[in-house]
């Protein structure tokens, strides 16, 4: 009896660091989609950047033909509005980007390279939706014949 209550004050310690480890362990990021942002905070745009805020919900994005008056760099909002999850792929001039799955009400940040007036291809990409109506064309500048991504 007497060594077990010796022993039982050095164990808090240790538990108390592997407890802590785990909890740091936990707070570092995760990319699934090479290109995508996690779902945090959207990243501030630099000079020139354009910025868009995107809708979804079940089955559409609102705006579906947003215009961007010039070429280069886009940071886009995207807001689930509905009560499934989404995602957000845009076809940019470096191939596609997309976000990780966004929660019922939840929120995700994207960067995208529209460095071409012309049309970008954008759409939820989750189990059929783009199908169902979650798709849409971004229009950069002044040029409405033009698409800037494959078939």
């Amino acid at each position: 009896m007497t060594l077990l209550r010796a022993r039982w004050p050095l164990r808090i310690p240790a538990v108390a660091a592997a407890a802590l480890g785990l909890a740091l362990a936990a707070c570092g990021e995760s990319r699934q989609n090479a290109g995508s942002t996690s779902t945090g905070l959207v990243p501030p745009a630099s000079a020139g950047n354009a910025r868009l805020t995107v809708s979804e919900t079940e089955f559409s994005l609102a705006p579906a033909q947003p215009r961007i008056a010039k070429a280069g760099m886009v940071t886009i909002t995207v807001r689930n509005r509905g009560t499934i999850q989404h995602a957000l792929a845009v076809h940019g001039s470096g191939g596609q980007v997309r976000t990780a799955a966004i929660a019922a009400g939840g929120s995700a940040g994207l960067t995208v390279d529209l460095k071409t007036p012309g049309s970008y291809r954008w759409y939820c990409p989750l189990d059929g939706h783009r199908a169902r109506g979650m798709r849409g064309t971004i229009v950069v500048g002044a040029s409405r014949g033009s698409s800037n991504y494959p078939g």
